[in-house]
């Protein structure tokens, strides 16, 4: 729906979803991370989020929320967590088998 005509249960459901979800899984995984002084985190988000997509609002909010979210959790990761150790740096930066060879 448009902006125009959507409703705040759409909204609030859409949030929901996308927002709120991505922070009650990503929190207690940032606690376990901070405990043990590494770990990683992938957010995924959209080119709605990015830019908006006529009749998305809800989505697009959503989306532009969960980049927010993963900026700001990689800024206190930063502060907290350790860099990866060398060898799991080098062996994340080697060249990876394709799935297609």
């Amino acid at each position: 729906k448009s902006f125009a005509n959507m409703s705040i249960d759409e909204i609030e459901a859409v949030v929901a979803v996308h927002l709120k979800g991505a922070f009650f899984v990503s929190q207690p995984a940032f606690r376990q991370m901070k405990s043990q002084g590494y770990g990683r985190m992938l957010h995924t988000t959209s080119a709605a989020g990015l830019f908006g997509n006529f009749g998305q609002t809800n989505y697009s909010a959503a989306k532009a929320g969960l980049l927010g979210l993963s900026s700001t959790i990689a800024i206190e990761g930063a502060k907290v967590l350790e860099p990866a150790p060398p060898k799991a740096a080098k062996a994340a930066a080697a060249p990876q088998p394709s799935l297609f060879d």
